[in-house]
């Protein structure tokens, strides 16, 4: 972690700071960059060659068109683009605001969800500190995780989880992916991202950073993977999510609701916590 480089994209800024004692250096950078870098790969071949991968490979084509396809996976190419050029490691955007512009072509899920998968990081919402444990969970754990909102069902007494943007390399990135569907943000149904069903039954991990020397970990079980039409669930409103019982926790009303923790298959305590002992990280429980 100590030799990486995080870019937070937002505003008009342009600077540098080190997060102590992780050693990430971050780099904020105005939001035109990525603007210009998306004009820039208009058209580009690239960006053809990815969308026909992303058609041919999906299971399902639900909503959007070939041509918004096309657009997000020119996000994808301005991304990679964008990074090798400030040679940053991962990104973390203001997309949200984009978002709110009304231009379904700027939604950034599908970039986010390629790099999650090729081992690189797409963060959603300018979020530094899941960002930090999407890229932990890349480099330590050798897979990508599930950045997103958390919840309670309080009918079932089980805790959940829900975002647009998924990658599908759940198991590893030697391991096959994920059959998906290809959906569009599910608030404002504009762009495009991919929809997956969570294993049923897999033990879970829940890491985020909560501060830059501290990291919070709890373990669970999936128990029921959601999509935004299981409206019988009463819970959700993004096109991945899932419900699951978390370790030590007999009342979901007990836990603590904090932004966008990471979810990564597997149960990683230990290895979690010997990075920890070995970077000089505080560990403790996530949810409590």
């Amino acid at each position: 972690m100590a030799n990486t480089r995080l870019a937070v994209i937002e505003g008009t800024q342009d600077r540098q700071e080190t997060l102590d004692p992780l050693g990430v250096v971050i780099h904020r950078m105005p939001l035109e960059w990525l603007r210009q870098a998306m004009r820039d790969a208009e058209g580009s071949e690239e960006a053809r060659e990815i969308a026909a991968l992303c058609i041919e490979r999906a299971r399902e084509i639900v909503e959007p068109s070939e041509e918004d396809i096309l657009k997000a996976a020119r996000n994808y190419v301005a991304n990679r683009r964008l990074m090798e050029e400030t040679g940053v490691h991962a990104v973390t955007t203001d997309c949200l605001g984009l978002v709110r512009e009304g231009d379904g072509s700027l939604v950034q899920c599908l970039a986010y969800c390629l790099l999650l998968d090729e081992g690189t990081c797409g963060a959603c919402e300018k979020d530094i500190y899941p960002a930090l444990a999407l890229m932990l969970s890349s480099y330590l754990l050798g897979r990508p995780g599930f950045m997103s909102n958390p919840g309670i069902h309080t009918v079932t007494n089980k805790y959940c989880q829900y975002h647009c943007q998924v990658p599908t390399r759940m198991d590893g990135f030697d391991k096959p992916p994920h059959p998906y569907r290809i959906r569009p943000h599910h608030e404002t149904q504009q762009g495009v991202t991919l929809q997956i069903d969570f294993r049923e039954n897999q033990p879970v991990t829940l890491l985020r950073f909560l501060s830059s020397g501290t990291l919070g970990v709890d373990t669970g079980v999936i128990r029921r993977s959601m999509r935004p039409e299981h409206h019988e669930d009463g819970i959700g409103g993004c096109q991945n999510g899932f419900t699951m019982t978390v370790d030590g926790v007999d009342d979901v009303r007990r836990v603590n609701i904090l932004t966008h923790p990471v979810m990564v298959y597997g149960t990683h305590r230990q290895a979690l916590r010997a990075w920890c002992e070995v970077a000089g990280i505080t560990l403790q429980r996530l949810l409590l």
